[in-house]
């Protein structure tokens, strides 16, 4: 009769096999020349989800709704009216907070063809200490 834990170590998977430094070292790569660079994804909204096109109508009607209502004089006497007015300008200007942040991440993550030209040089530069 085996045990839970053998049961548990037959059913796990096996241990990844970590290769030797050695074995590191002799690796080889394929050169920066055959590797395909994709260009970088449009400002379309490809892979959309299936609600998507709702919610671009949905966000366009609250959008209208929120110009309309930021239209309205502000009215110290309304206290209604002014408190939607603040919590209305409050929510777009953290959606534009985040939309902003997500542009600089996108700005600064997008490093990978620098990297590969960078490392298509540093081949280059190798190739002619070899040769």
């Amino acid at each position: 009769m085996t045990s839970a834990k053998d049961r548990l170590r037959e059913l796990a998977p096996p241990e990844p096999v970590i290769p030797s430094l050695d074995q590191l070292d002799a690796a080889v790569l394929p050169p920066v020349s055959q590797i395909e660079i994709l260009p970088p994804v449009s400002e379309t909204r490809e892979g959309k989800l299936d609600n998507s096109d709702r919610l671009d109508r949905l966000t366009d009607k609250a959008l209208d709704f929120y110009d309309a209502l930021l239209d309205e004089p502000l009215d110290p006497e309304a206290s209604k009216l002014l408190n939607a007015q603040l919590t209305a300008a409050g929510a777009i200007i953290n959606v534009q907070a985040k939309v902003d942040t997500t542009r600089l991440r996108k700005r600064q993550e997008d490093t990978l063809p620098k990297l590969l030209k960078l490392i298509a040089e540093e081949d280059a530069r190798r190739k002619k200490l070899v040769a």
